[in-house]
């Protein structure tokens, strides 16, 4: 199974761009929740993930 990071890193070197990854605040994935609905939903559940980082 390929990682999330795996995918960009390749995306990356077919597109000739530098490898680079930025995680998005939450306040980015709430601003973004306004046009895509799945967004909105991972933005109520965050908490689960940021409990789990600690």
């Amino acid at each position: 199974m390929i990682t999330g990071e795996q995918y960009v890193r390749m995306a990356c070197e077919i597109a000739g761009r530098p490898y680079r990854i930025q995680a998005l605040p939450k306040w980015g994935v709430r601003l973004l929740g306004l046009f895509v609905p799945v967004l909105s939903e991972f933005a109520e559940m965050m908490y689960q993930y940021e409990i789990s980082m600690r």
